[in-house]
Parts: C-alpha cells; structure tokens; sequence
C-alpha cells in the first residue's frame, strides 16, 4: 500500500515538473518560429523619440522585424533592428519613428529605396523621426506664440496708419503733392507733344551723326594705323639716338681728348673764357682806335 502510494505520488509530481516545463517553454518560445532566421541592422536617430526594444519594424506597412535594442551613442541614437531573413533593405530606403496607435505606442516605418544596392547585415540607416501628437502639440504652442507677435506688429501698423490717415494737415499735404505730380506728367507731356518734331528731327540727326562718324572712323582707319606704327618707329629711333648720344657722351668723359677737356675741364673752360675776354678788349681797343663803333662778344 505504501509502495503503491509512493508510486502515484511519484508520477504526479513527475507530471506537475512536466507541465511546469511545458509552461514555461511555452511561455518563452511562443514568439519563436524554429523556421524563420533574421540579420540585424542599425538605425542612427537624432532622439529616441520613446522608441523601446520589441517595437515593430515596418517596410512599406508590412512589419518585417523588431527593435532590438536602443541606445544611445555620442549624440546620436543608434537602434539595432533585427529583420526577417529574406527582406532585403535598399541603401536610400528612409526610416521613420512613427506613432503606433492615437493612444501611445511607436514603431519604425522603413520607406524603401530603389537604388538597387542592398544594405549588408550590420550596416547603419540615417532614420528621421515623425512629429507625433506632443511634437505637434508643442509646435503648434510655437506657432500661437508667433501668431499673437505677428497679430500685435499688425495692430501697431494699423494704429500708426489710422494715425498718418487722421493726421488732416498730412492728408492736406498728400493731396498737394498728388495734385503736383499730375500737373507736372501733364506738363511733360505737353512739351514732348509741343517738340515732338523737333525730338525727332535730333534723333535723326544724332542718328545720321553716328553713322558719318562710324564711316569716317572705317574710312581712315588703315592712315590711323600707319601714322601710329610710323610714330611708334620714330619713338623708337629717338630712343636709339638717345642711348647713342648718351654713351658718347659717357665715351667722352672717359677719354682724355681735347673735347673732352673742352666740356668737362672746368678749369681749362674758365681759363678759355678768360682769353676770350681779353681778345674781346685787345678787338675793341683797336675798333675805337679805328673808329669803328663794334662790340664783339663771346
């Protein structure tokens, strides 16, 4: 009897370990496909935007895998994302951190690309993130703010311009000057209707002016060119003339001739001068002799 009941207590607690196993791998493995295979891929975000591990992936609004983890990586967030064996991610393709539900609840919405060129297990996406409702709630307090700025700017120009428009001695000035400009258009156009020939006739005549003047210009353009190249020659023989006249004169300096002496010995040039001088008054003491009235000079 007490075998028996040992027995029985036996196979009910091996049964009780066998149910508790059954849970338990049921519990784990329910999400498990022992078929299906999958490769990670990581998505660099600006901000995580509330995005947690086993949050959908989707391609094109099918849902080909899950978030992985999310963490954060200088200052950006990188997500890995494992999708299923088989879905192939272009290298344009755009990914987004969207709203799951209008309750709560987000997901990564992949936009393919059409490259042609496959991302590779391991590879980073560039992911923008979707403004969801508190986004949108905030821009909007943003957009109420600027709003009444813009709507008290458009007040203040509309005081100041009911203030201009009621100022009467503004008013009185506006209307003068309206009334002068159309006195002075009216004006114009009297004295262009008054000298219309005559306008015309010095359009013409400037006309006829600039084609006698482009005709001459063609006509004595070749006698132009040649006075030209013969001025440029004769610039550039006085310029040879010159450079010969100067190493001459360099020749003479240098040498020790009796033109030399003449031009550059001052002292000899002052004792010529003195000689001179003296035959000058030896020449003039004979004339008077002579009675010949004559001054010689040198």
């Amino acid at each position: 009897m007490n075998r028996q009941r040992k027995t029985e207590i036996r196979v009910g607690a091996t049964v009780l370990v066998g149910l508790a196993i059954l849970l338990t791998a049921f519990s784990v493995f329910k999400d498990w496909d022992i078929l299906s295979d999958s490769y990670s891929l990581r998505i660099s975000f600006p901000t995580s935007a509330g995005l947690q591990s086993g949050d959908k992936v989707m391609l094109n609004g099918v849902e080909v895998g899950e978030v992985e983890y999310v963490r954060l990586e200088d200052d950006h967030v990188i997500v890995g994302a494992m999708i299923s064996e088989g879905q192939q991610i272009d290298a344009e393709s755009v990914p987004r951190i969207q709203m799951l539900e209008l309750m709560g609840g987000k997901k990564i919405e992949i936009a393919q690309g059409n490259s042609g060129q496959y991302l590779e297990p391991g590879e980073t996406l560039e992911g923008i993130v979707d403004p969801d409702i508190p986004g949108a709630l905030q821009r909007v307090g943003d957009l109420e703010g600027k709003i009444v700025e813009i709507t008290n700017s458009t007040n203040e120009l509309l005081h100041n311009a009911n203030n201009i428009i009621g100022d009467e001695q503004f008013v009185d000035q506006l209307k003068r000057t309206v009334v002068d400009m159309r006195a002075l258009v009216s004006d114009v156009r009297g004295m262009i209707a008054e000298n219309r020939s005559e306008l015309h006739s010095i359009a013409s005549s400037s006309d006829k002016l600039l084609k006698k003047t482009d005709s001459l210009l063609t006509e004595y353009e070749p006698h132009v060119k040649t006075t030209l190249e013969s001025t440029d020659t004769l610039l550039v023989n006085t310029n040879d003339l010159v450079v010969e006249l100067r190493a001459t004169v360099q020749e003479l300096r240098e040498t020790n001739s009796v033109a030399n002496a003449l031009l550059f010995d001052e002292e000899l040039n002052r004792r010529f001068d003195t000689l001179l001088t003296k035959v000058d008054s030896v020449f003039t003491l004979i004339l008077i002799e002579e009675g010949v009235p004559i001054k010689v000079g040198f």
